[in-house]
């Protein structure tokens, strides 16, 4: 039998072959270290943060601070090896100081800072009632009159000091200066060309001094000056009566407001009459031009010049203008591909456009012809209304949102038990949260029973109504914590961990995995999503089947609100994490490199109290369980919508007679809530899913 042949020490076919074993095995090593070096650096930073509230941890603190630099050491000896920089794990950087020091360095800082600005403050305060009584000594004084300038000496109050305004006389009393004592005690000086330049300690003295000089140097020429202003102002008097600005005043409901004199410019509004002031005719006093809304106008052709800005004024009204780019979407909405599917899906059909003066109008025809209802919009109030043939009208949120309520919904309990947190045992429930934005986009709990190797989906609404606000702005106000206390009081359901991703992470995460295949079980049309080609916008639309989807397809498909309804939208979210399930599964210990990066995608964007450690144990523990899907509370089974008031605009307004003697009109949004306002009816439903 031949031997096989042993490598001596220090033979090179041994140390090439060995040594990218070696560096392999140290690289993994690096990236578990690096991992979990992440989630206790944040753990630490965690506890530091809690003791600043309970000295109690502050040796807990302390154990972790050494376990973490020791950690950070032996960390570095491996980045040495493979010839990485090392880096710095001082973590007395973070802080290390003791809570006493803090609170007594808090204590420390605000007493400092208050003295100082009362030092500051009353400083003020004297210099300003120093300058103020020297200002208003030169001001009415024969040194000052001697210019022939007119001043009220005694000032005008602002919210921030002192204005005095200075006018000549002989000039028609234009206004030539305006000086500003603010109440720092420092001053500001402006004149028709700009301002007099002052140093920030400029005392009442300099100023007096700079008054006269600029007075004496540029008054004659501010009276030269305002000669030919007054001149063009006398042409654009005659220029705004005149017949044919007049007529496009007119005809763009448009008037000319007085003339208003600033130190720089005098200016005529020009308002609205159903809008008010819309820009200014402005009249600058040092260079002579004539502005109107930033445009220059030639002074050699006043009149075409304002006759032609005039003309391109949009003068309509708010609900004028929303009245066009409602007809115009109406228009492009009979035309949508999506829409005609939705049309065909019912056997319904439009009829001919009917307009007008008050309203334009497309009816529903049935198949046999018959016209169920009308849509029309309104042109005195800019509503869409839907009208019944022969009946009333109703605003078409009301009118679908009635329609909405009628439809069948499941028989409950006769008698319900009172639910109480349910923690069962060989079960693990975990909250799982997308967010876009501050609020929480998608809500659902996913219970893994490993006695009957199962994930149960179940879809929570968002405008579900708990505690006088909707579950998805929890999150938003309160956190994850609270977020998790109020699901497990909605669901009956103890809750052991909670995951929220934002949801353009949630794109990145698909475009990591290589996409994924989704199959839609029934067309999606949403007119919430444009797809644009050129200036002719249709809605998003999938036809039932199979797609592979990448990361901003995945996203619009999850978040589609599938004409405003949120059970639907629930559904395809679960078919979007199963899809991500059985991708996820095809991973092995070659796709290691993509999985490092989808760990650092998740790390990066995720907020969740689930170790590293557990998350892998899940995996492997779950990744073959049956899933089960479909789960959505909706008014087809325990919840029911109701208007509820609000303080603040909507598009909904109900009478609200709550708390009062008789009612009145409120604001008011959509919500839902549980049938007979029993919460047990939620927690009965959710219970019997998870234990079926």
């Amino acid at each position: 039998m031949a031997k096989k042949k042993l490598f001596r020490k220090g033979e090179k076919t041994g140390k090439v072959r060995l040594l990218p074993f070696v560096t392999a095995l140290l690289g993994l090593l690096l990236v578990i270290q690096m991992v979990s070096f992440y989630k206790f650096k944040q753990d630490f930073l965690y506890i530091e943060d809690i003791a600043k509230k309970s000295t109690t941890m502050l040796d807990e603190m302390g154990m972790a601070k050494d376990y973490l630099t020791s950690f950070g050491s032996d960390l570095n000896e491996i980045r040495s090896y493979l010839l990485l920089p090392t880096t710095d794990y001082d973590f007395s950087k973070l802080g290390n100081g003791t809570l006493a020091d803090e609170e007594e360095d808090d204590l420390t800082s605000l007493v400092f800072t208050f003295v100082e600005q009362l030092g500051a403050h009353e400083k003020n305060e004297k210099l300003y009632s120093e300058n103020f009584e020297k200002i208003q000594k030169f001001l009415g004084g024969e040194e000052f009159l001697a210019l022939g300038l007119s001043v009220d000496p005694t000032g005008k109050d602002t919210d921030d000091g002192a204005l005095f305004k200075v006018t000549d006389p002989q000039s028609s009393d234009a206004l030539f200066m305006e000086i500003f004592l603010g109440d720092n005690g420092k001053f500001d000086v402006q004149t028709y060309v700009g301002v007099i330049e002052l140093s920030d300690s400029a005392s009442a003295e300099e100023v007096r001094g700079e008054i006269l000089r600029y007075s004496g140097e540029v008054i004659e020429k501010f009276r030269s000056d305002m000669t030919q202003v007054f001149v063009l102002l006398t042409e654009l008097d005659g220029v705004f009566a005149g017949e044919s600005v007049q007529a496009i005043l007119a005809e763009k409901s448009l008037r000319i407001g007085s003339r208003i004199e600033n130190i720089h410019d005098f200016r005529y509004s020009v308002d609205s009459l159903s809008k008010g002031r819309l820009m200014d005719v402005v009249v600058d006093k040092a260079d002579f031009f004539v502005q109107v809304d930033e445009k220059n106008v030639d002074k050699a052709d006043l009149e075409g010049g304002l006759v032609q800005i005039f003309e391109g004024v949009d003068s309509r009204t708010d609900i004028e203008i929303l009245v066009e780019e409602r007809a115009k979407e109406l228009s492009q909405i009979m035309q949508d591909p999506g829409f005609l599917k939705v049309l065909e899906d019912a056997g319904f059909t439009i009829g001919e456009k009917e307009e007008t003066a008050d309203r334009i109008s497309y009816p529903i025809i049935d198949e046999d012809g018959e016209i169920l209802r009308s849509l029309y919009l309104d042109k005195r109030t800019s509503e869409v209304q839907v009208e019944v043939p022969g009946g009333g009208a109703e605003d078409l949120a009301m009118a679908t949102h009635d329609l909405s309520v009628k439809k069948k919904t499941m028989d409950l309990p006769v008698q319900l038990a009172s639910y109480n947190i349910e923690a069962a045992e060989g079960r693990v429930n975990i909250l799982l949260c997308g967010k876009h934005g501050s609020n929480v986009d998608t809500i659902m709990l996913a219970s893994f029973d490993s006695t009957k190797r199962s994930i149960s989906l179940v879809s929570i609404p968002r405008d579900l109504y708990h505690m006088n606000r909707k579950v998805n702005s929890i999150y938003a106000d309160f956190g994850m914590y609270e977020m998790v206390n109020r699901l497990e009081d909605i669901t009956g359901q103890k809750i052991d961990h909670y995951v929220l991703v934002d949801m353009y992470a949630f794109r990145d995460i698909v475009d990591l995995l290589g996409g994924i295949t989704v199959t839609l079980e029934e067309d999606l049309i949403d007119p919430t999503y444009k797809t644009c080609d050129g200036d002719k916008c249709s809605t998003l639309y999938y036809k039932a089947g199979t797609y592979e989807f990448n990361g901003t397809e995945a996203l619009r498909v999850a978040r589609s609100r599938h004409t405003t309804s949120d059970y639907s939208r629930a559904e395809r979210q679960q078919i979007i994490i199963e899809a991500l399930k059985d991708k996820a599964k095809t991973f092995g210990v070659g796709d290691a490199g993509t999985l490092f990066k989808l760990a650092n995608t998740v790390i990066d964007a995720t907020e969740t109290d689930i170790s590293p450690d557990e998350a892998i144990a899940y995996f492997f523990r779950y990744q073959n369980f049956d899933l089960d899907r479909g789960n959505v509370l909706s008014t087809a089974n325990v919840l029911a919508s109701e208007k509820e008031p609000v303080n603040y605009f909507t598009s909904l307004r109900i009478d609200s007679c709550a708390g009062q003697e008789g009612c009145k009109p409120q604001y008011a949004i959509y919500t839902l809530v549980p049938r007979a306002g029993d919460w047990n009816v939620i927690r009965w439903y959710v219970s019997s899913i998870l234990n079926d």
